[in-house]
């Protein structure tokens, strides 16, 4: 079974985890298995397996139809991180603990084709209300990827922490602090519309 099916406190809600196989030229996953989905009792017909990605700052919720009823296929890309935080920040609460910070921890436990879809879905991060911290440099992410050695990865860094801050970052761990704070100092300015003096 290319799928992980865990029954849920919910009348007729699953979760199912696809299993992701991976090598050397990405990585692929089965999101909907006719199979997989009768073994457990679904045997309703899907006609669609949709996939959506929401703009920065949108949090997109679930609409039903009432009067033909449909049954929905939700898949979850960054949701076990996600989820992971909202406990910790809850947990933080109860601890009195007021000042958190977020980071999602990339390259830990993580393969490469996660850590960038993390990275593109690191908008809805903001929803906990607490910065966000991200740590790329010179990440075997960005090497491996660009066939570099990590000392050769600078301009990698530079690009993958322009793109954190686009996504919503609000503050870059660096290795070359001078190069992050001109990434910094460009995206603000462009951020803001602003002409050099």
């Amino acid at each position: 079974m290319a799928m992980n099916v865990h029954k849920t406190p919910i009348s007729d809600a699953w979760i199912l985890e696809p299993k992701v196989f991976e090598d050397d030229r990405g990585f692929f996953l089965e999101s909907y298995s006719e199979r997989t989905f009768a073994e457990i009792g679904i045997t309703q017909r899907f006609v669609q397996d949709n996939h959506s990605c929401s703009k920065r700052g949108v949090l997109r919720g679930l609409h039903y139809q009432v009067e033909k009823g449909q049954g929905k296929l939700v898949r979850v890309v960054t949701g076990e991180v996600l989820d992971f935080f909202i406990r910790k920040k809850d947990e933080c609460k109860i601890a009195g603990i007021a000042d958190v910070i977020i980071d999602p921890g990339f390259g830990f436990a993580k393969t490469i084709a996660h850590n960038f879809q993390l990275l593109k879905d690191l908008s809805v991060f903001k929803m906990l209300g607490a910065p966000l911290l991200v740590g790329l440099s010179r990440k075997s992410s960005v090497y491996k990827t660009l066939g570099i050695s990590a000392e050769e990865a600078l301009n990698g860094t530079t690009v993958m922490n322009t793109i954190a801050l686009m996504n919503g970052a609000n503050i870059l761990r660096v290795h070359d602090v001078k190069e992050a704070k001109e990434a910094i100092k460009l995206y603000e300015a462009v951020s803001a519309g602003s002409q050099p003096d």
